[in-house]
């Protein structure tokens, strides 16, 4: 559903919503809009590492956003 609202949302706007180069970026742009996933997901993460520091810093440093929670 998440994926579809997106979709729908750049066909009608005609830009993409993210505009990430990669996944790191599209993390970024994701929890600037709607926050940190809870974390009890993260928790569960396998790829948790790559996108979050072990407090649970989003690692965004080319946009230059950094947030620390919990």
């Amino acid at each position: 559903m998440w994926s579809l609202g997106c979709i729908l949302g750049e066909l009608y706007t005609g830009h993409p919503l993210f505009p990430g180069r990669n996944e790191q970026e599209q993390i970024c742009f994701i929890v600037q809009l709607i926050d940190l996933p809870p974390k009890s997901m993260l928790d569960k993460a396998k790829r948790k590492t790559v996108f979050f520091g072990k407090s649970i810093v989003v690692l965004c440093v080319e946009n230059h956003f950094n947030r620390i929670d919990f």
